[in-house]
């Protein structure tokens, strides 16, 4: 996406508008994908906190996609089955081209 924004700029054109679109099971792979590095990531951090106590994770309880939008108002990523996705119109634009997703992780912990 970016290229083709670069290319239109050079060649002098103006962009007001610009429709891309992804198919449903590359965004379901691009989902799979975010939600298991989140997954590692709330584990990593959970392990953190609690190991000081001498705990550990001994399982995950249940793990959830949040499918909210942020921000309902004022901006914010384009959610669609799951995943945010950033584009270079938001206010943040300097995330645009990013995606991710949010989870809600709750582990059952012990020694």
């Amino acid at each position: 996406m970016d290229s083709i924004l670069k290319a239109a700029q050079d060649s002098g054109a103006y962009v007001e508008n610009m429709i891309m679109s992804v198919s449903d099971s590359k965004i379901d792979d691009i989902k799979a994908e975010l939600t298991q590095q989140a997954l590692q990531d709330a584990m990593k951090n959970a392990q953190e906190i609690i190991e000081p106590s001498g705990l550990q994770i001994k399982g995950i309880k249940k793990i959830e996609v949040n499918t909210k939008p942020v921000s309902q108002y004022g901006g914010g990523p384009v959610m669609y089955r799951g995943v945010s996705i950033w584009t270079q119109y938001d206010p943040s634009y300097l995330r645009a081209g990013e995606a991710s997703v949010s989870v809600t992780a709750e582990f059952e912990v012990g020694k």
